[in-house]
């Protein structure tokens, strides 16, 4: 019986039509963003400039620096929403984009010797 109210009262609101009955959207309104902590987001930069550090490795960092006890999964999950951020460097892209700029100037040099010769 309560849906019958509740159908009756939708569609009163609705002006009467028909497309008021349809459900409205579940989606939360307000996501939850994780808040990463500033020295353990300091450290994860500093860390990953140099060189491509995984999260296992990370993880024991932030334990022997007593910043924090972070597991693997949680430091990976952190490095996904700093690069999504953009707070993060890629260190691998631009190591492919170099490796990729070097690869060109040895054809350009290529070329080069062979039109000469």
């Amino acid at each position: 019986m309560a849906t019958l109210f509740r159908l009756q009262k939708e569609l009163k609101e609705g002006g009467g039509k028909l497309e008021a009955l349809n459900p409205e959207s579940t989606a939360p309104k307000h996501k939850r963003r994780r808040v990463i902590p500033e020295k353990v987001k300091n450290l994860i930069i500093e860390k990953r400039f140099r060189e491509k550090i995984g999260k296992e490795k990370l993880s024991r960092l932030l334990k022997e620096d007593n910043i924090g006890i972070y597991s693997p999964s949680t430091v990976g999950r952190i490095l996904v929403d700093l690069k999504k951020r953009g707070e993060l460097q890629n260190i691998v892209n631009v190591f492919i984009e170099w490796q990729n700029r070097q690869d060109d100037r040895e054809k350009a040099t290529q070329n080069k010797r062979e039109i000469t010769q």
